[in-house]
């Protein structure tokens, strides 16, 4: 008897399955950063222009202190009104009005002719011993006060005094009324010019009063402060 047959051994290779692993890519995980809170920001400005207008109304509130007990802006303000309020009321008015003529009669004043009276009026001062500066500070005055007033000055000059003019007769007159009491030493056709330049500023300022008489008197100004 034949041994019994042996089965045949498969001799396929199973292939290997080989397996790439391939590596998790984990995302670095960095921490987010807290968003900033603008409500504090916004609240540190607000402090910051509070403490900045504060300190700015105290300045504009008070204008003094004595030994810690305050005097306020309306206080001076209400002393100053009892004491000149009407004049300077008044004054302003009137600035108001001859500003407001001026530009209806196209009339200026330029800087150089400020500037001429200026220096006449500090050569003047200085002729007379005195300092310009301490002057003006005296009065209450800066330079640019006194340039304004010789602005207007001139503008009123320009509007009521335009057909101003001195006669040669009426300096005769003036001289013969006067002859006492004119100096000698004095050359005749100085004086002559003296006399003239003296009357038309007098005569100026009378056509300057009547001027400002009439606008007033055809103004429509109305007061709201009973001073």
């Amino acid at each position: 008897m034949k041994g019994s047959a042996k089965p045949a051994t498969s001799k396929k290779k199973t292939k290997k399955e080989t397996v790439k692993v391939v590596p998790e890519v984990v995302a670095s995980e960095k921490p987010t950063p807290k968003p900033i809170n603008n409500t504090y920001i916004v609240i540190a400005l607000v402090v910051v222009v509070l403490l900045g207008a504060g300190l700015m109304l105290k300045n504009q509130l008070i204008v003094a202190t004595v030994n810690g007990q305050a005097i306020t802006r309306w206080t001076l303000i209400s002393e100053l009104e009892k004491q000149g309020g009407k004049q300077t009321l008044e004054s302003l008015v009137t600035k108001s009005l001859i500003a407001q003529e001026a530009v209806k009669e196209n009339i200026t004043v330029s800087e150089d002719e400020v500037n001429v009276e200026l220096a006449k009026i500090e050569k003047s001062v200085a002729d007379s011993g005195q300092n310009f500066e301490e002057l003006l500070t005296a009065q209450g005055l800066s330079r640019a006060d006194l340039a304004e007033q010789i602005r207007i000055q001139k503008l009123l000059e320009k509007l009521a005094g335009k057909d101003v003019k001195i006669t040669d007769a009426e300096v005769d007159k003036y001289m013969t009324d006067n002859a006492d009491s004119l100096p000698e030493s004095t050359e005749p056709a100085k004086l002559r010019a003296q006399i003239k330049e003296s009357l038309l500023q007098d005569k100026i300022s009378q056509a300057v009063q009547a001027w400002l008489e009439s606008v007033k008197e055809k103004a429509d100004v109305k007061y709201f402060l009973n001073l």
